[in-house]
């Protein structure tokens, strides 16, 4: 079609999209291939029109979006009909910023940032059955708007990166869900690990140290390697939990240990590099020496003894 076809063809969407939030699920069905082409200004018309449609769909959602829902009411929200046609309107409003967000042709207004924080915010809201299209599609969008690198994307970080954690230590999780964690490790970066809010997350983050899966599949060996480099202060907390598991554990789970702690110490520095040498290797080769027990004792040897086999790598005697 000729430029002036295409724009006016842009300019009925437009207009029909700012009329009616049925014309915006239409969109969202194939919006990345409907966006190509779109100039600032009419992305930015778009934005206005999307974070009207979320703000009147976030108050008629909200029977889907109770704080606490009774477990007998579970789902009830799916008979009614205003309630689901506001949450399909939220999940195209998700579905069409992402669409925006991974286009790097594409500016993002400050209005679709601002829709983006407000879908990120209710991400734990959507206890109803009948949410979880619309929960997966914003989590979708969050991940997707932090790798693009776009405006206001920290914002996005606390609650997708718990729903992120939660799927991977999930009794069905699988090597997906953790290699989905591993791609947006960059966001924990982001928190403040001081915080008392973040309390929560660092609970889950634990339990991702001795989760099975997370330890037999690389990507989550390398997040665990990962974790000793957030924060100085929580690197006390991961040894502890980690060497509580060490007697009832196999022993190629002890080895993996082994590994991440070696890794772990290879890519320190500064105040990690002493927490790690001081709290991690030096305890447990102290305790491997005074162990109450020869199983205790042979534990902690089989975790040391990836250390040992590296003798050969350069720093590992002290030279650093």
């Amino acid at each position: 079609l000729p430029a002036a076809a295409r724009m006016a063809r842009r300019e009925v969407l437009l207009a029909a999209i700012e009329q009616s939030p049925a014309e915006l699920l239409a969109l969202a069905a194939n919006a990345a291939e409907a966006l190509q082409g779109f100039s600032a200004r009419e992305v930015e018309r778009l934005s206005d029109a999307i974070a009207e449609h979320v703000r009147t769909a976030l108050v008629t959602a909200g029977p889907a979006l109770e704080a606490q829902l009774e477990q007998d009411s579970a789902g009830a929200a799916c008979s009614d009909g205003s309630v689901m046609g506001a949450l399909e309107t939220l999940t195209a409003a998700a579905a069409v910023a992402r669409a925006v967000a991974t286009d790097p042709s594409l500016p993002v207004p400050a209005t679709l940032a601002a829709v983006a924080c407000a879908l990120h915010d209710i991400i734990f809201d959507l206890h109803d059955p009948c949410a979880s299209t619309l929960q997966a599609g914003i989590v979708s969008l969050c991940e997707a708007w932090w790798l693009a690198d776009r405006p206001g994307r920290d914002e996005l970080v606390p609650q997708t990166i718990s729903y992120l954690l939660v799927s991977a230590l999930h009794e069905q999780a699988t090597a997906a869900d953790v290699k989905r964690l591993w791609a947006w490790r960059g966001a924990l970066g982001v928190l403040d690990y001081s915080d008392p809010s973040v309390g929560a997350l660092k609970k889950l983050l634990l339990h991702c140290a001795i989760k099975p899966l997370v330890l037999r599949c690389a990507e989550g060996r390398k997040l665990l390697v990962h974790l000793f480099g957030l924060h100085p202060p929580f690197i006390a907390d991961l040894h502890r939990a980690i060497r509580a598991q060490l007697p009832a554990c196999r022993k190629s789970l002890r080895e993996i240990y082994g590994e991440i702690y070696f890794k772990a110490w290879r890519a320190a520095s500064g105040p990690y590099l002493d927490r790690i040498e001081q709290g991690c290797l030096q305890d447990l080769m102290f305790h491997a020496v005074h162990a109450s027990s020869a199983s205790m004792s042979s534990a902690l040897r089989q975790v040391l003894n990836y250390t040992h086999t590296q003798k050969r790598q350069r720093g590992l005697d002290g030279d650093h």
